[in-house]
């Protein structure tokens, strides 16, 4: 089982704020970065951690400090997309090949197009005609949870209470996925730029106060309006 380690990588532009960020070496931050990759591909080989809790992903990284900071600044940086790890097929595509080429080619389409990708070509999967994100894939809605949950600053401590709080939200949040046209980036900003509006006006907010407010968020970005 191994991954590919690219020099570039010390050297990478991503890497220098990123170790900044969480007050490491250089040195150190990419430590964390290939043990968080050698986690990924025993436990979660298609890259997708959104069952992992931020505290699973700093340990599995082997971060002692803040898992909540840590995961934001992967986020942040760009080692994460949500919960999707960056570019992963750059790191795992050679092994997972050689894995399931000639046993399972079904799992390496569907990592791939996890991906964004088609398998055995370099190609973005095209959407479909007439899309307008109607089919929302269910881990890309547990992502938009998972961001709600996260700006929140929830702690929540079991299985259990996470899934309570993914039913809860469920049409909800796959309504702001499809608004947002299937960017994750977007919905996370979104929720992100409410959370920032109504603590200064000193209001509550839940997922659904994102949705009514979306069209002045997008107006206050130079974009069109959404009717929610």
């Amino acid at each position: 089982m191994w991954i590919e380690s690219h020099a570039n990588l010390r050297s990478h532009k991503k890497l220098i704020p990123f170790a900044q960020d969480i007050g490491l070496e250089n040195a150190h931050a990419i430590g964390h970065l290939h043990c968080l990759w050698y986690a990924c591909l025993e436990q979660a080989e298609d890259g997708d951690l959104i069952t992992w809790d931020n505290r699973a992903i700093a340990e599995l990284a082997g971060f002692k400090g803040d898992a909540n900071k840590f995961v934001k600044s992967l986020q942040r940086h760009g080692w994460l997309d949500m919960k999707l790890v960056h570019d992963w097929l750059d790191y795992s595509s050679k092994y997972l090949i050689s894995k399931y080429s000639t046993s399972n080619k079904v799992i390496l389409k569907q990592i791939w197009a996890k991906h964004g990708k088609n398998y055995g070509t370099t190609k973005k999967v095209p959407k479909q005609k007439g899309e307008p994100w109607d089919k929302v894939p269910q881990e890309r809605v547990r992502e938009v949870v998972r961001a709600y949950i996260d700006l929140k600053g929830w702690d929540l401590d079991t299985t259990d209470m996470l899934i309570e709080v993914i039913k809860r939200n469920y049409k909800t949040a796959r309504r702001l996925f499809q608004l947002c046209k299937g960017d994750l980036a977007e919905v996370t900003k979104a929720i992100a730029w409410t959370k920032e509006t109504q603590s200064h006006k000193g209001l509550e907010w839940k997922l659904d106060t994102v949705g009514k407010l979306l069209p002045e968020y997008m107006t206050s970005k130079n974009k069109a309006k959404v009717v929610w």
